[in-house]
């Protein structure tokens, strides 16, 4: 056979009825990568992709292999079984949802699209939501500039002749480049007050179809399809203007698809932020668009007839987002205060969750005094927000932790946040950086400074409305040895014991790190039990610098 690189991925599927002894039932191996699934009932639906892949002028078809209980047979994907649109790509891959009954032997069912790469997905009850990115090449921009802007300037003959250039059968550059000289042409006509005021007017009109420009040059691509057990269907699909954040920038509510996303960019201060509501078949029937300029969205939850969204670039603005009625949504309330949240939790229908970092403006802090427009981002913050008065959203209770550099993997994978209102528990895994500040003289320490790495595992909270957070303690994976080398050296990584999730089952609070696995108390958080799990260490070694 011919030699290629191929990715082969796998899923396993176990009864652990009795759990000393699990039993491998099933397995499915396929060409391509994982990207997603998601569990409905008795069914998974997992979504595979695998990139067009050719050689020697042939496009070789991804092999997908069933193991089980009963039967093995072939699932091979043949050309006949995809389903493609009329919607040009630059990374065509086959993107493949299959659907596993786990309830019978059955093998599962699937279906192949033939798709660009998929950024990612929103899954409700029915409908598998996957969107990816569509951009439109700079000679659009420049099309579009020509069309809005130059040909409303120029006299009535250089117009006419800019036209009859764009409608030639010369390449896009040939054509900008003689469009370009024409109106050089133009423009050299012109004296004194006449050229300034060509040049005024060409700002300013170019600066008006900035925000149209950017949404039409960035898209993203929407494709709906419907699950019903076994069954896959694909059922629309759509573009809106800007790009996804993540999931959580998605929901569906009744029959409607709402979906958040931000254009242009912070850096080149054109971004704006947009809420899209779309019909199930998804045609646009609401918009609430242009929020926050020169901000990004960082955050974004869907609660039923509301949303709440936190842009960022300076302060933080959460946005409280009415959606009651989906062909005219609207803004009830914002609150800005300093930092930003990555990642927005509910802990009821009237209070938020965020965790995020704090932040410092750089107009105030930077040591040239410039007048710099965005903030230093400083340590981990979480804040709880009360939006029972809409139109005045508070932060009733916040907690620092850390100075810059701190982190957590909560702020980027919401699996590893540990919520329980009932138990007013709250777990998040921490790096914490702290500044040694016997080690510096005060005005030496700026919004600038980072700190050096002084624990690495888990805070555990108290969370309740009347005492917001309360740290109740800190649990570690490292023991004392790694914890004196850690507190040694200017610069250190363990990516062994980072705790990555937590759990409990009843009194016991559990967290995994890549090495161990450990069971403490949720009363007093003392250790019950600590395992090791094998595998191969890998924490950094390097020099020790002196401080």
């Amino acid at each position: 056979p011919p030699y290629y690189y191929q990715t082969k991925s796998f899923v396993k599927i176990y009864d652990i009825g009795d759990r000393n002894s699990p039993k491998l039932i099933n397995t499915l191996t396929y060409d391509g990568n994982y990207f997603d699934a998601r569990m409905i009932g008795d069914y998974v639906y997992l979504v595979t992709q695998q990139p067009i892949t050719y050689y020697n002028d042939s496009i070789i078809m991804p092999t997908i292999e069933y193991f089980g209980a009963s039967s093995t047979r072939s699932m091979d994907i043949m050309p006949r079984d995809i389903y493609y649109f009329d919607m040009p790509d630059y990374s065509y891959r086959l993107t493949t949802i299959f659907a596993f009954d786990l309830s019978s032997d059955r093998s599962p069912t699937k279906s192949t699209y033939l798709t660009g790469y998929a950024q990612d997905m929103y899954v409700s009850n029915d409908n598998i939501y996957l969107v990816s990115q569509k951009y439109m090449p700079y000679v659009e921009r420049q099309r579009m500039i020509f069309e809005k802007v130059l040909l409303s300037l120029v006299d009535s003959q250089t117009a006419s002749k800019m036209k009859e250039i764009q409608a030639s059968n010369l390449s896009a550059w040939e054509k900008q480049d003689k469009i370009e000289s024409l109106w050089e042409t133009y423009y050299n006509k012109l004296v004194g007050n006449d050229k300034t005021s060509l040049l005024e007017r060409y700002n300013n009109r170019t600066r008006e179809i900035e925000a149209e420009i950017e949404k039409e040059l960035q898209k993203t691509i929407i494709h709906k399809i419907s699950i019903n057990k076994d069954n896959i269907e694909y059922d629309a699909r759509t573009t809106v203007p800007g790009h996804v954040l993540n999931q959580f920038s998605m929901d569906e509510f009744e029959g409607n698809f709402r979906i958040a996303t931000t254009t242009g960019e912070v850096w080149n201060g054109n971004s704006l932020n947009h809420v899209y509501i779309l019909d199930e078949d998804l045609s646009q029937i609401g918009a609430l668009e242009n929020l926050a300029r020169t901000e990004r969205i960082y955050s974004v939850r869907f609660m039923g007839k509301r949303a709440y969204m936190v842009t960022f670039k300076k302060v933080d603005p959460l946005f409280v987002i009415d959606l009651s009625n989906p062909r005219s949504p609207s803004v009830l309330g914002e609150l800005k205060i300093p930092g930003y949240s990555d990642y927005l939790h509910l802990y009821d229908e009237n209070h938020i969750i965020g965790i995020g970092k704090e932040a410092i403006d750089a107009s105030t802090e930077d040591v040239n005094s410039r007048n710099l427009d965005f903030a230093w981002y400083q340590g981990v913050k979480l804040s709880l927000f009360d939006v029972t008065d809409v139109e005045h959203p508070k932060e009733i209770s916040k907690f620092g932790i850390g100075d810059r550099g701190t982190d957590s993997i909560a702020l980027y994978e919401h699996k590893a946040f540990l919520f329980d209102k009932d138990k007013n528990l709250l777990v998040i895994p921490i790096t914490l950086h702290e500044i040694d500040r016997e080690r510096y003289e005060p005005s030496a320490i700026t919004a600038t400074t980072y700190g050096k790495v002084s624990f690495i595992g888990a805070y555990v909270f108290n969370l309740d409305l009347d005492s917001g957070f309360k740290l109740k303690g800190r649990i570690t994976h490292m023991d004392a040895n790694e914890t004196a080398n850690m507190l040694s050296r200017e610069w250190y990584y363990n990516d062994d014991s980072q705790i990555q999730r937590s759990m409990y089952i009843d009194n016991t609070l559990y967290t995994l790190s890549k090495g161990t696995l450990k069971a403490n108390s949720l009363t007093d958080l003392s250790e019950i039990k600590s395992i090791d799990l094998p595998i191969q260490r890998s924490v950094y070694d390097g020099p020790v610098y002196a401080f």
